[in-house]
């Protein structure tokens, strides 16, 4: 039986449904009075009985109840009283209120941290002081919070003492004493100092630097971020917005989303195995890593705490191992469920065995965590710092380089320089974080999944006799490096290059590349000093792994032309890993002095400024701009000229503006045995990951092939050939030169826009 109550409070109803059974299932639901029945809206929440248990069972287990039990006493409360009150909801279930701290406590440290004498002389004087209200939060924590939760703030505290502490708080703000700082000069200093952050690697969301420790220069900068935006001076009323003006990053450049946390957990937790299960199959003696199969398996991970389910990340014997790599500091609350999960002798396994030992691997800057270290070591927690994990890191990946045949034949295609990097960048993730390196994260957990998978079938067999990958050899091509890493660099000169009409047209029309000829076909160019001694025409063409700003660059291919000779050059990525090298070393060519020339700019100028912001590397000195405003005047898009000469030169009036067609019509040349620009990202993805791609048509319910209804020729689809994976490395040499074809075509339209029209 059940009973049902209704209480009317202005314009909402509300329904209170009791249903006694066997599980108690009481709800509530809260609804809203509308003109149709069927748009009400409700809010369930369980019965009495199940909120007070949650509520002392949190207490007891994290110090305090989660959001979703306080907003049930909320939502209990409105039941009650008319209104979404906690406290009105703890009473209406008989929970005791939390008593304040006591007054007289928080008044006696605040005499001990400031003496009577010295803040006399600080009153009086004026003077600025050290000891802050700030340094009395970091000193006394619970204190400071007791006194903004019950008493007002410091403030109400300080002005119910006895003088000189009556009138001491306008002279103890920190705010008050740092206002100077608000000024131009201040402005572009921290706009640097922002700037190198981000290109380093470290994190400037605001959420993360209102968290890191007080004194530090994060939590400096943040503070400077609060003054600024309070100030106006920037018109900008959120520290978000004052980052986005001094630095010129956009908010999705720098934010940290969710979908990335997530995403970057997963990460680090493949690289802690792939260290566990190499370091045991290379037999290497490593004090922090117990003897023993690592288990991986859920069921094998499961303990009970609490009367809940946890799973440690993983287990050797009984000795559980956590992997925790927070963006900002740890909560005293997530450090005390550590705690009490892994104490040794706390738990036991879910097949009986109790949990002998824990270690815990912690994945960040040790004054992040500092504070904690003692509680660990009287839990009896192993706490494993980044630096001893760096280290068995860079073991482990020696050991793999003596013997690259145990990795040679591995899908996707195994780059240790990249996990070498990764481990690296833990401690100032940013740039893997970035919502538009998306891409390179899910190559190095799929590359790091192979790794660990090979490291199991090692420990049970001692080798695996599979067919070797040849690795990717273009002819002629050779290894470059530069701050930001390796790339491949295949250069070719102009007698070089494959003859063809296009080189004849070149070699016909270089003389036509004059300042003058320049000046008088685009005359927006006049205002620039240009000589024939000191022309430099550049003219690029990015290869991506797609449209979208999220697609990394895969090749960057460019020709220099100064009337004299004419270099090309193709920059390859051999992995997402150093897509940041050949993006800054591209822009070592871009000098002050060169014209750029680019065909349907409009996609290559945002992709390469877009990828470059996510790489961290500096477009120019100051803040972030498009490379569009880098460029100004000197950018000529060719595309945009072909067609404004089309109007009055018959030769160029084509069907279409594709640069096959331009080739066609102008050189007579087609392209034999290229490479479509649609297939280009599937290649390069197919040759990463270790297969192929085979067009096959497309059937129908007959089984007979489809056809295009508006073209009238036979549907096709890809389909993934496994094995067959040197073909996708020779297609990937193809993707080089026609990349480097592109270029070329590039220069030899410049050359043929600048004749004299017949």
């Amino acid at each position: 039986m059940g009973f049902r109550s209704v209480f009317q409070r202005g314009n909402k109803v509300i329904e209170i449904n009791n249903f006694k059974g066997s599980k108690e299932k009481s709800k509530y639901k809260l609804k809203d009075k509308g003109p149709s029945p069927e748009k009400k809206k409700s809010i369930v929440i369980p019965s009495e009985r199940v909120i007070k248990a949650r509520y002392y069972q949190e207490i007891e287990r994290d110090g305090g109840s989660s959001y979703t039990t306080n907003t049930w006493l909320g939502w209990l409360g409105y039941v009650y009283t008319g209104r979404r009150s906690m406290v009105e909801g703890k009473k209406a279930l008989g929970i005791r209120p939390h008593e304040p701290f006591p007054l007289t406590i928080i008044e006696q440290k605040i005499r001990k941290f400031w003496p009577k004498p010295e803040l006399e002389r600080i009153v009086k004087s004026g003077q600025r002081t050290e000891r802050t209200v700030c340094k009395f939060k970091a000193a006394h924590p619970v204190e400071y919070m007791a006194a903004h939760n019950h008493y007002g703030g410091m403030k109400g505290v300080l002005e119910n003492m006895d003088p000189p502490y009556s009138s001491a708080y306008s002279v103890l703000v920190s705010r008050n004493h740092r206002s100077d700082r608000i000024t131009q000069e201040n402005q572009e200093c921290l706009s640097g100092t922002l700037l190198d952050w981000y290109c380093s690697g470290r994190f400037i969301a605001p959420s993360y630097l209102a968290t890191t420790p007080i004194g530090s220069e994060e939590r400096k900068a943040s503070n400077d971020l609060v003054l600024i935006a309070r100030s106006g001076s920037l018109h900008a009323r959120s520290r978000s917005e004052v980052i986005k003006q001094l630095t010129g990053l956009s908010l999705e450049d720098f934010r940290i989303s969710k979908g990335s946390s997530k995403q970057y957990s997963r990460l680090t937790e493949r690289l802690a195995q792939f260290v566990l299960t190499w370091a045991d199959t290379l037999g290497l003696n490593v004090p922090w890593i117990p003897q023993g199969r690592l288990k991986t398996e859920e069921s094998e991970r499961l303990f009970h705490h609490n009367g809940q389910d946890v799973y440690a990340d993983f287990r050797i014997r009984d000795h559980s191992i956590e992997v925790k790599s927070p963006i900002g500091a740890l909560h005293p609350v997530g450090m005390r469920k550590i705690i009490g999960r892994y104490t040794p002798g706390n738990n036991n396994w879910a097949d009986g065995w109790p949990i002998s030992d824990s270690t815990l691997i912690l994945l960040q800057p040790r004054r992040l965590y500092s504070r904690y270290e003692s509680d660990l070591a009287e839990a009896g927690i192993n706490l494993v710092t980044y630096e001893t994990f760096y280290q068995t890191l860079e073991q482990v990946l020696a050991g793999i380089k003596k013997d690259k045949s145990l990795i040679q034949d591995l899908v996707p295609r195994v780059n240790l320089d990249a996990i070498e990097s990764l481990g690296k960048e833990l401690l100032h993730p940013s740039l893997l974080l970035r919502p538009r390196n998306r891409e390179r994260r899910t190559w190095l957990c799929e590359m790091l999944d192979s790794l660990n998978q090979r490291a199991r079938k090692l420990k049970t067999k001692k080798r695996i006799d599979e067919t070797r990958v040849p690795r990717l050899d273009i002819p002629e091509s050779r290894t470059g490096s530069n701050s930001k890493g390796k790339y491949i660099t295949y250069q070719r000169k102009f007698n070089e290059l494959p003859k063809n009409p296009i080189k004849k047209a070149i070699a016909k029309n270089r003389q036509q590349l004059t300042a003058d000829n320049l000046k008088q076909r685009f005359p927006i160019l006049s205002q620039f000093e240009l000589t024939d001694q000191g022309l430099r025409v550049v003219s690029f063409d990015l290869e991506t792994c797609g449209r979208a700003y999220s697609d990394p660059i895969l090749s960057i291919g460019y020709c220099i032309f100064t009337g004299k000779k004419l270099d090309s050059r193709v920059l390859l990525a051999r992995d997402y890993s150093q897509e940041a090298a050949i993006i800054s070393e591209f822009l070592k060519e871009l000098t002050p002095d060169s014209i750029v020339l680019t065909y349907n700019g409009n996609f290559d100028l945002p992709r390469l400024t877009q990828r470059a912001i996510a790489n961290g590397v500096k477009l120019n000195g100051e803040r972030f701009r498009s490379l569009k405003e880098v460029l100004g005047d000197r950018h000529i898009d060719l595309m945009d000229a072909a067609k404004n000469q089309a109007k009055y030169d018959p030769k160029l009036r084509l069907p279409d503006y594709k640069l096959i067609t331009l080739e066609e019509h102008l050189w007579g040349y087609t392209r034999m045995g290229d490479i479509p620009s649609r297939e280009i990202p599937s290649t390069y993805h197919c040759y990463l990951r270790g297969y192929t791609l085979k067009r096959e048509p497309v059937m129908d319910e007959h089984g007979e092939p489809k056809t295009d209804s508006k073209t009238g020729e036979p549907e096709t689809k890809f389909v993934r050939v496994e094995g067959d994976i040197n073909k996708s490395t020779r297609r990937v040499r193809n993707i080089v030169y026609h990349n480097l074809q592109d270029v070329v075509s590039y220069q030899a339209l410049l050359l043929e826009l600048l004749k004299p029209v017949q």
